[in-house]
């Protein structure tokens, strides 16, 4: 890919990004990230896996809406200027739900956590992919949300401005 990057011309370059990007970030990142993890699934039924996996698949999205959505806001309290807008609380939500998604500090958590212990070491890498899968699926929902509810509010305030 850099050798290519390299003696394409810069337009059809920049064509060629536009057109592969997509197929890279939704198969070929997470192949190589699924691929990186060494996720071994473990070979025990649902019932079976640890508390430690469910608190994980549970605190990696839940723990990161609380989190950001809590020092977002006291942030922007905080570090607001006169004269410039600050995001909405709406808005810092949605930040938090989509920062739910990103595992990889995460898998390096879990493994100096849990590296005396093979079983849970394996059984947690498996929850922060599940619980980043959920945070996945959770920021689709809340982004398209976001993107109806400003584009009703465009529409709207082109409306008036019309009449």
């Amino acid at each position: 890919g850099v050798a290519l990057g390299l003696v394409l011309p810069r337009r059809p370059g920049h064509t060629l990004h536009e057109n592969v990007e997509p197929w890279s970030n939704a198969i070929v990142l997470p192949v190589f990230a699924f691929a990186s993890a060494a996720v071994i699934i473990p070979a025990v039924g649902i019932s079976e896996l640890s508390p430690t996996f469910w608190a994980v698949v549970l605190a990696l999205p839940v723990g990161k809406v609380i989190g950001i959505t809590l020092f977002g806001t006291v942030a922007t309290r905080i570090f607001r200027s006169p004269g410039r807008s600050s995001l909405s609380f709406f808005s810092i939500i949605t930040v938090g739900v989509l920062g739910g998604i990103g595992f990889t500090v995460s898998l390096l958590m879990n493994e100096l956590a849990f590296a005396r212990n093979e079983e849970i070491l394996d059984e947690g890498v498996l929850a922060v992919l599940v619980g980043s899968g959920i945070a996945i699926v959770a920021s689709a929902v809340v982004v398209t949300l976001r993107a109806r509810a400003y584009r009703a509010r465009r529409e709207l305030s082109e409306a008036e401005d019309t009449e």
